[in-house]
């Protein structure tokens, strides 16, 4: 506890000059304190490598019990630190992970990099995604994770890997072959009002612990699973979700006036909100148009030892300008009939490309329709193309 002994002599400080403190502040803080040194937290303890994880869990959800021992109210100050910390441990790790994969770092056997290694921390995360997509029918995932209605999850009568690879078509949902239900992940459907948000986030009974459990129930035997390995976490609540391709969409919430909005690839600036959304206004109307978003980068050490030109003025990693083109309709996540389809689609969308000609990567488009999904419908519907 010496870290509160120290906490606690400057509090006691503090005390001594109120003008930096109001009142309040100085009973919500003595509060806290007294508070805190009634907790107990112990060290992660793990003899065998293989309990690490479970250790780490138990750690975690230990420090969360005793968290909400506490009385103190955390301030918008308060939470945002705790996201600049979140976002630095966040780095640390990409960091490590990047290192473990990189090729740079292997030393002829002698580093630190291990492709093994890295492929399991990437399998392990991708191995959860899949069964999200899987378990939940996912409207669409993104790396590790994605977007589903709670009233519509999938229960399997059977279980194999044909069925779960074409579990979006009607032969496996309907009729005599029928082996999916579509079902709520509540005991019964969430009333579409505003007071789904209450429902789908009590600690009681919240989605995330609900969510896991349904997973749990499919993919029981994965060790992911079995063992509670990882876990997910909910962002937000939405009531509609319109999508462009997979990278590419507008999630919103009626009752909350909310929405996020996301087209890959754009850099976050003054000028990208309203880019982005007039971008989807012209998707929407299926209107071929192009935009260009000027920003800067760092040089790359690949692309600095490529080209000469740049040898001569600049070093690697300096910052460079650049200009990216964004098209609003391109064959970008078509569902292709097979591999030969999408070899000749991506081939002449390149051309069109590097032409910059986007009402000939709109005709490459006109295939594709606009999904649109809501919460208050029968689920992804297909506005057709007139």
């Amino acid at each position: 506890m010496k870290h509160y002994d120290k906490l606690r002599d400057d509090f006691k400080q503090l005390k001594k000059d109120k003008s930096r403190l109001g009142n309040k502040d100085i009973e919500e803080l003595e509060k806290f304190i007294n508070d805190s040194e009634e907790l107990e937290f112990k060290l992660i303890e793990s003899k065998n490598i293989e309990d690490i994880p479970q250790s780490v869990i138990n750690y975690w959800n230990e420090i969360k019990k005793q968290g909400d021992k506490l009385s103190y109210k955390f301030s918008d100050l308060d939470y945002k630190f705790h996201a600049s910390i979140q976002e630095f441990i966040k780095l640390i790790g990409n960091t490590v992970y990047g290192c473990i994969a990189s090729a740079f770092f292997g030393g002829n056997g002698t580093g630190l990099s291990n492709y093994v290694v890295g492929n399991n921390i990437t399998a392990r995360a991708r191995t959860l995604a899949w069964c999200m997509a899987k378990g939940f029918h996912s409207l669409m995932s993104i790396t590790d994770g994605g977007v589903f209605d709670a009233n519509k999850v999938l229960s399997y009568r059977h279980k194999s890997l044909d069925i779960f690879a074409n579990v979006a078509y009607e032969y496996f949902s309907s009729g005599k072959n029928k082996v999916v239900d579509i079902v709520p992940l509540y005991d019964c459907e969430i009333p579409f009002d505003a007071s789904m948000k209450d429902v789908l986030l009590n600690k009681k009974d919240h989605v995330e612990q609900r969510a896991w459990e349904h997973l749990k129930n499919i993919f029981g035997e994965l060790d992911i699973f079995a063992l509670d390995q990882i876990g997910f976490e909910v962002k937000k609540v939405y009531t509609e979700c319109t999508l462009r391709n997979k990278s590419d969409y507008i999630l919103k919430n009626e009752f909350t006036d909310k929405e996020t909005i996301r087209i890959r690839g754009v850099k976050k600036d003054d000028n990208s909100d309203e880019m982005v959304q007039e971008m989807f206004t012209n998707i929407q109307q299926k209107s071929g148009k192009q935009f260009t978003q000027k920003s800067k980068r760092m040089l790359g050490l690949g692309e600095w030892r490529a080209r000469e030109e740049l040898r001569k003025e600049l070093l690697p990693h300096d910052e460079v300008e650049t200009t990216k083109d964004f098209f609003t309709l391109t064959p970008l996540g078509c569902r292709f009939i097979n591999s030969k389809h999408r070899k000749k689609v991506l081939k002449a969308y390149d051309t069109a490309r590097v032409k910059r000609d986007a009402k000939a990567i709109a005709r490459i488009k006109e295939l594709e329709s606009m999904r649109v999904y809501t919460s208050r419908g029968d689920g992804l519907k297909d506005k057709e193309s007139k």
